[in-house]
């Protein structure tokens, strides 16, 4: 390979890894909303059913679609993701759910 594609694939290969939006800032504990993420913070559910039976799935989530990801916070509230956000997310960092905290109801759904 020559230089000039050397230097070619090597341009390409930096647009690739810097061309999307990145991760957000990490939250503060003073950020409005923010949240402690619980010791093992990502619940990934598979499928409709899987999620539809998980404590955070509310009437009206027939938008999302799965695999669902969700952050879970230390009080147990969850927050639905992207799986970018919640292969980012750290046990104990402090997070900021842009739609919306959702507590857990007590009743799980068999």
């Amino acid at each position: 390979m020559n230089a000039i594609a050397t230097s070619l694939l090597v341009v390409g290969m930096l647009a690739c890894l810097g061309g999307g939006p990145g991760l957000p800032e990490p939250a503060k504990p003073t950020d409005l909303g923010a949240k402690q993420l619980a010791a093992n913070p990502v619940r990934e559910f598979n499928s409709r059913a899987e999620w539809e039976r998980s404590p955070w799935a509310r009437v009206g989530d027939l938008a999302i679609a799965t695999p669902v990801f969700v952050v879970v916070a230390l009080d147990g509230a969850a927050c639905v993701v992207t799986d970018r956000e919640w292969g980012a997310a750290q046990p104990g960092a402090w997070y900021v759910c842009a739609a919306g905290w959702r507590v857990a109801r007590r009743e799980v759904r068999p």
